[in-house]
């Protein structure tokens, strides 16, 4: 190919590709539609992406959603490529952050932490977040699974988003994607 038509090539691709490339985001889906999940016993309201399903029963006193319809869970355990997530209140007697750390931490290994700041979808406050990643690797199997534990508080109340997936999924920044979107949706109930 000579320089006038490798030149004329870019030239003409170069049009060709940005209106590729603008049918591409044009046609990009739009962003999820969150449905609500209230939990009176919690205390907080949260919202989950219309993809993922709460599995009966609906009144359990925190939010468990998961990415797969109840037709594919198989006896409590994550099928292949499946994640869950879980908006808690503290336990009894847990009062601050990082008791609820380290009281979780006993049995986790491979521990990293980080401090995110997400804010907050409806007042655009900050939320200072602790995200804790674990694996669990306790019968030396290769079936492990990974989870990723976001502690904040809204209005001074601590809560926790927890995030489960199989080790190794190529999907799991996504679900980490999802979890932070739940985080910056929680807000405390009129009591």
């Amino acid at each position: 190919m000579s320089l006038i038509s490798r030149s004329c090539f870019h030239t003409w691709t170069f049009p060709v590709l940005a209106a590729t490339c603008a049918l591409f985001i044009w046609a990009a889906p739009p962003p999820p539609s969150w449905k609500e999940f209230l939990s009176k016993d919690g205390g907080y309201i949260a919202y989950y992406p219309s993809g993922w399903h709460v599995f009966p029963p609906s009144n359990i006193p925190q939010m468990v959603i998961y990415n797969f319809p109840f037709s594919r869970s198989g006896g409590g355990v994550l099928p292949n490529g499946g994640a869950s997530i879980a908006v808690l209140a503290p336990p009894k007697g847990v009062t601050s952050e990082k008791q609820w750390i380290d009281r979780n931490g006993k049995h986790a290994k491979n521990q990293a932490r980080e401090r995110l700041v997400l804010r907050h979808v409806r007042s655009d406050a900050p939320i200072q977040v602790t995200q804790v990643i674990s694996r669990s690797d306790d019968d030396g199997s290769d079936d492990q699974f990974e989870g990723v534990d976001c502690y904040f508080e809204i209005s001074g109340r601590l809560f926790a988003a927890r995030l489960t997936y199989w080790k190794g999924d190529p999907k799991s920044e996504d679900y980490r994607q999802t979890l932070h979107g739940v985080v910056q949706r929680v807000a405390l109930l009129d009591r």
